[in-house]
């Protein structure tokens, strides 16, 4: 889980602490983080995509340089200093830091990042917070890294030193270390190689910077795309034993049908077609409906559910925009009966104020924008709760932060653009697109 994260120069927070703890200290395991358009959600939930990325980006150059692909994929090749430099959005001439604080089955991890003004890797460094001291696990300094003791076993701490020097600015040491351990199987300290796992087994879905679904088709190297695609073994398997699940959660948003189908057929050696269907009584028949025929509402739970399905697997899960085409009771079941079973933590962006009716107080962080600065609070830092507030009507008229803003509607650019396409020569542009003649 995450405890407590610092960002400083990054994207659009010049400096700023989250802590998702309650007043005994207890995480949060179910963040919810609203805000107004542009006030910095999403690049609240980027910070660990970025994380994540960092962890991952050996692992994608490698697969990228030496494995044979069957399909097409979006990802490209990692550049640590492309990565940084794309969210120094406010502090584009200062260094930028990221301070992450996790707590991995009981123990309190801080990780450290630091960045030059270029995009280099200025200081990095992992350890762990005790009661009495800091026990550290590396810290590296530009020329200079330590590790703590018996950090790497099984005698490889010599290899591992060599990639890193091979690898050096190239990548994050956490990188290197990721890749040492998931792809070569060395044997690291348990709460180093935890830390790994956590990293490495979240589902992150933040569009525009990092897919979750897209990066789980690159490593296997399969083509899923929600309700239909090529898959692997694995996925096969994994989507079979989860079936009953699904069942039960379509079942459960969607009462009126019967059940939900997998089939697959193999077309190639260790590749499968694979189709969800449904089956839902119209009059008095069974009719089978398979993916092309799904409503956009209906493809949108079918993605929801992956997500759903790694967070009964106990998997910590991001989603931005979690709230996207999924209607008010809909999404009331999701959050109060659903989402209670979940043990890992889960953070997610909501765009619609309506679900501010429907979560727990205490687990709200509003995002807000004053005096040309960005902010994030805990809406129990803000002010008090109690069981008779409506957080929406409170939110809506300000209490919380500023009285939402919205701009004035263009009437007069409206007009103006109306009477400038009316005076547009039509005939004479869609003659010479289209190469028609009189």
């Amino acid at each position: 889980m995450i405890k407590r994260l610092h960002l400083k120069n990054f994207s659009c927070f010049e400096d700023q602490e989250v802590v998702f703890t309650d007043g005994r200290g207890t995480i949060k395991q179910k963040v919810f983080v609203v805000g107004e358009n542009g006030s910095g959600k999403t690049a609240l939930l980027e910070s660990f995509a970025f994380i994540k990325k960092l962890t991952m980006g050996l692992l994608i150059n490698d697969h990228l340089n030496h494995y044979n692909f069957k399909h097409a994929h979006s990802i490209e090749a990692f550049n640590l200093v492309e990565e940084v430099n794309g969210f120094k959005t406010i502090g584009f001439n200062h260094s930028m830091s990221l301070e992450y604080e996790f707590l991995i089955n009981g123990d309190s991890l801080v990780y450290n990042l630091k960045f030059d003004d270029n995009g280099g890797l200025l200081h990095e460094s992992l350890y762990k917070r005790t009661s009495r001291k800091k026990l550290m696990f590396y810290e590296y300094n530009k020329k200079t890294l330590e590790f703590g003791y018996g950090i790497i076993l099984n005698k490889k701490e010599a290899w591992v030193r060599s990639l890193i020097e091979k690898h050096d600015h190239e990548y994050t040491l956490l990188g290197i270390l990721s890749f040492a351990v998931l792809k070569n199987n060395i044997h690291v300290k348990e709460d180093l190689k935890n830390l790994i796992n956590f990293i490495a087994d979240s589902f992150v879905s933040v569009p525009g910077y990092f897919y979750g679904l897209d990066y789980y088709n690159f490593f296997l190297d399969i083509k899923l795309d929600g309700p239909s695609g090529i898959v692997d073994e694995y996925t096969k398997t994994r989507l079979k034993t989860a079936l009953p699940l699904l069942n039960g959660l379509i079942n459960y948003f969607y009462p009126h049908i019967e059940e939900i189908e997998i089939d697959t057929f193999k077309v190639d050696e260790d590749q499968f077609k694979m189709e969800i269907c449904l089956k839902k009584k119209f009059r008095n028949e069974i009719v089978k409906i398979c993916s092309d025929n799904f409503s956009n509402g209906f493809k949108n739970m079918i993605y929801l559910s992956y997500a759903l399905l790694s967070m009964y697997e106990g998997k910590f899960v991001m989603v931005d925009d979690f709230t996207e085409n999924v209607q008010y009771k809909t999404l009331e079941h999701l959050i109060n009966s659903v989402m209670i079973e979940f043990e890992q933590q889960v953070i997610v962006s909501l765009n619609g104020l309506d679900a501010l009716e429907i979560v727990d107080p205490n687990s709200i962080y509003i995002v807000h924008y004053r005096n040309g600065s960005h902010y994030i609070d805990s809406l129990s830092d803000i002010a008090s709760i109690r069981a008779n507030h409506n957080i929406r009507k409170r939110y809506i008229e300000g209490v919380y932060t500023e009285v939402p803003q919205y701009g004035k509607l263009p009437f007069r650019e409206i007009t103006n653009y109306r009477n400038d396409m009316d005076n547009l020569d039509i005939h004479n542009f869609t003659q010479n697109k289209y190469g028609i003649k009189e």
